[in-house]
């Protein structure tokens, strides 16, 4: 979840490089040659297209068969609703109530070692005194690339505004209650336990000269289903309690939703094209919105799929990615 721009205006000198670099590179961008999309058979075509919820330029840079499957269709549906109003209840929603602040709800040894995580990035832990624990524990793995939403919207809202140009009309499978929801219901100490897990993986990175985000970008652009997949549960920390369930809340149980929710369109709007696009990690796997709807009936093909590589060839790079503390890049 991005970080508002208050608390960039505090290292935003620092960022002055980055976002120059930013610049430079979103201009010859390429776009991946193996999107994750998918073909839905029916009276008229429907797809599915997995993002990533970056402003990475070599992410928004869509593919052809992008492009042409969302002007195909008739409506373009993401996972929640992406106007002004809502990012404006979305930021209200991760403020503490009055009277409250990070300082008093922390325990003092977490922090400081917060803080000084936040030290080396031009940050300090007071930015953040009137959000919640868990938005700190959302926000940490982003740090790094929060610079990029000064310049550009992530790939989803893109292609919201694109679709409102064009006058197709825009949906949603969930609400923000049901989003939000997931985190908001944490207990203190959950919430606690979830940013002790968080600086964990992050510090581990930060160790090893690892962006906790990098590879799943890359597997992303690879268009690797496999790979993708094997990133996300690797990094995901299920051995801290917390963390899994957060993943089965964040991923099992929203596949189930996204999945459900996408069948009973399709069946009820056969004759109108609709494009889906969610985090690609709901799409793959077993447990997959995909993987789901064939088991329901549907004939679900993917287009432009990479060519299959040997075993001994497909393991990922080591990488440092989270599940269900990675900012939801990929859900």
């Amino acid at each position: 979840m991005p970080l508002s721009r208050r608390p960039l205006q505090r290292f935003s000198r620092g960022l002055a490089g980055v976002l120059f670099l930013t610049v430079a590179v979103a201009g010859c961008a390429r776009p991946t040659e193996h999107p994750l999309l998918w073909r839905v058979d029916g009276a008229r075509t429907s797809y599915l297209y997995g993002t990533i919820h970056l402003p990475d330029p070599r992410v928004l840079a869509r593919p052809p068969a992008v492009e042409a499957a969302v002007r195909e269709c008739a409506v373009v549906i993401t996972e929640m609703p992406l106007d002004r109003d809502t990012q404006k209840q979305v930021d209200a929603r991760t403020r503490l109530p009055k009277g409250e602040a990070l300082d008093r709800l922390l325990p003092p040894p977490l922090y400081e070692r917060t803080d000084h995580y936040l030290k080396r990035k031009g940050l300090r832990l007071r930015a953040f005194n009137d959000r919640t624990v868990w938005f700190v524990s959302t926000t940490l793995p982003m740090l790094d690339h929060l610079g990029a939403f000064v310049l550009r919207e992530p790939l989803d809202r893109q292609l919201v505004r694109s679709a409102e140009r064009r006058g197709q009309e825009v949906a949603s499978l969930e609400t923000l209650d049901e989003q939000l929801g997931v985190f908001e219901n944490l207990s203190a100490a959950d919430q606690i336990a979830l940013l002790e897990a968080t600086l964990d993986s992050v510090e581990r990175a930060a160790a090893a000269r690892q962006d906790p985000i990098t590879g799943l970008v890359e597997a992303y652009l690879r268009g690797n289903e496999a790979e993708l997949e094997q990133l996300l549960r690797q990094e995901a920390a299920l051995e801290h309690p917390v963390n899994q369930r957060l993943y089965d809340e964040l991923m099992t149980r929203r596949n189930g939703r996204f999945a459900e929710r996408i069948a009973a369109r399709l069946r009820a709007d056969p004759e109108r094209g609709q494009f889906f696009a969610i985090g690609a990690g709901h799409l793959v796997g077993e447990d997959g919105v995909v993987a789901r709807l064939r088991a329901a009936g549907f004939t679900v093909t993917r287009i432009g799929a990479p060519a299959p590589v040997s075993p001994e060839l497909s393991a990922p790079p080591a990488a440092h990615v989270n599940g269900p503390n990675s900012g939801g890049t990929a859900r």
